[in-house]
């Protein structure tokens, strides 16, 4: 008897020192990297542009246009620019979980979720010009995960688990 209990206490330290080593049982301090001084951080200055760069592509005589370099053009921008897009925010529905998110070309966005309260319910959300259209896509037991993808011609193609 007091060969297998010697036995269990040996088993015992020989594991406690091996979680012990394996979760960092050293104190080794972690110190942040500092900046380094020969950086130079990046700076932005609001300007506003004196004049609209223009781009002037010449076509040489005798040429053809597959010979010419492609033309860049060059935009004004400043930090104070508001963003060519809008944020909006709406509910779409307030049982959706494990959402997917889809935009087309025209920037209509698609939705694939599950609902939260009836597990199982694979739903599709397509933002119309009257709101959401909410279609049940699929019944049953699923638990995700999920995705949805738009196809060339932008139909969604949604898959689940």
């Amino acid at each position: 008897m007091k060969l297998k209990r010697k036995w269990t206490m040996g088993i015992i330290a020989a594991v406690s020192v091996l979680i012990l080593a394996a979760c960092g049982g050293e104190n080794t301090s972690t110190s942040p990297i500092a900046p380094r001084a020969d950086l130079v951080s990046p700076m932005v200055a609001a300007q506003t542009p004196t004049t609209i760069p223009t781009v002037v592509a010449e076509i040489p005589v005798g040429s053809t246009v597959t010979s010419l370099a492609p033309a860049q053009e060059t935009v004004p921008v400043s930090s104070d620019d508001s963003s060519r897009f809008i944020w909006e925010i709406s509910t779409v529905d307030d049982n959706g979980a494990k959402s997917s998110l889809a935009v087309n070309r025209d920037g209509v966005p698609h939705i694939g979720f599950m609902l939260e309260a009836m597990p199982g319910f694979f739903k599709h959300a397509l933002l119309g010009d009257a709101g959401w259209d909410i279609t049940t896509i699929a019944e049953g037991y699923f638990y995700g995960p999920l995705d949805i993808e738009l196809d060339r011609a932008g139909d969604p193609g949604i898959s689940w688990h």
